[in-house]
């Protein structure tokens, strides 16, 4: 729930943030029953007047494959959080995996990051700099980075605590299902069971809604359709799972169907062409020294389905280019279009939104409000 008091030049506003210790289960391992422990926390936070505004969904895909890719992830999230900083916009970051069979994950935000490596793990996973729990609280379950949390002195983004905190709500582990659910995981989030409880504050009228998806498999959203004996059981009855274009049509509704609003993008396996069917075994479609990637095709499919959008491969080592590129592209859509815009007529400057000025238009026909940028 958000309240907006409006100030010159700035709009305060109370933000009730929900955190949640949540345990991470194995694949081979029952679910225990889910235990919500919610601390409701009042928080000013300090929004700039007129700047364009953007929420930002990670989908981090948590199977026993995902060790170096979530350290990858964390180690240059800086390159795509400068481009975002540099454009001035107001900001929120949210964490979701591809696990949909947990109900301690299933699209809700996460924030406890989890170091135990899975068994395919070449690398030590350190999260010695991360919130304990104790010490110091875990993540918010969203970041703004117009938290006080993440500001420094002068007013300008901490960028190295929220690069920090954002990487740790991002090691999500390796211990997830591994039929990823990705597409549904998004859609679960951001749907109004969990918009209006576990994840709300997130989705605001007025932004941008960015989705990234982090995952070397196809997706796998099936709602319960298909008998998941063999791990290839997803791309031989690929015509079983729901239909990429009912995600992009979600994603398009939950701004008014305006596709220019919504940005897309992930890192992801590249697409051959090539389909399987039973009996023939799901071959790789990228492999390298870091890892092995599945033709993420039905990602794809959702991702073209918005001009703002830019995909790179899941099997680079180094995410550093890839997550500049989409940083980039975030930063020109949010440069370009702008939402906050002020209205044409105005009788007081205060009709213009804080952006910019009221002034009589020439030979005394009314009055507009100025250019102004957000």
């Amino acid at each position: 729930m958000e309240t907006i008091v409006k100030t010159e030049p700035m709009m305060r506003t109370t933000v009730l943030i929900a955190l949640t210790a949540l345990l991470i289960s194995c694949n081979s391992h029952p679910v225990e029953p889910f235990a919500e422990n919610l601390l409701a926390e009042a928080i000013d936070v300090e929004v700039s007047a007129g700047a364009n505004k953007v929420d930002i969904l990670f989908i981090v895909d948590n199977s026993g494959s995902m060790c170096e890719e979530q350290e990858s992830l964390r180690s240059n999230i800086n390159l795509f959080i400068d481009r975002v900083v540099e454009v001035g916009a107001d900001f929120q970051l949210a964490v979701v995996t591809t696990d949909m069979r947990n109900p301690e994950q299933m699209g809700r935000f996460q924030n406890i990051p989890d170091g135990e490596p899975g068994p395919s793990c070449q690398i030590d996973i350190d999260i010695s700099q991360c919130p304990d729990g104790q010490s110091e609280e875990f993540p918010p379950l969203i970041l703004r980075s117009a938290d006080p949390r993440y500001l420094n002195g002068d007013g300008s983004v901490n960028r190295e605590k929220l690069q920090r905190d954002f990487g740790c709500s991002a090691t999500v582990g390796t211990s997830g299902d591994g039929f990823e659910m990705g597409l549904e995981a998004a859609k679960t989030a951001l749907d109004l069971n969990l918009r209006d409880s576990y994840n709300a504050g997130f989705l605001r009228e007025d932004a941008f809604l960015g989705i990234i998806f982090v995952t070397d498999e196809n997706d796998c959203s099936d709602r319960g359709a298909l008998d998941k004996v063999s791990g290839d059981a997803c791309e031989w009855n690929a015509d079983q799972l729901v239909t990429t274009g009912e995600y992009v049509d979600f994603f398009a509704n939950l701004k008014g169907g305006d596709k220019s609003k919504i940005i897309l993008s992930g890192i992801i396996a590249p697409d051959t062409g090539i389909r399987y069917s039973s009996p023939d075994r799901v071959q790789p479609s990228c492999t390298s020294d870091f890892g092995t990637g599945y033709a993420g095709y039905r990602y794809q499919e959702v991702i073209d389905g918005f001009d703002n959008n830019a995909v790179a491969n899941i099997c680079d080592a180094d995410f550093s280019s890839a997550l500049d590129a989409i940083g980039f592209l975030f930063r020109d859509a949010l440069e370009n279009k702008c939402l906050g815009s002020p209205p044409d007529t105005c009788v007081t400057s205060d009709d213009c939104a804080g952006i910019s000025a009221c002034e009589a238009t020439p030979r005394g026909a009314g009055s507009n409000c100025t250019d102004g940028r957000c």
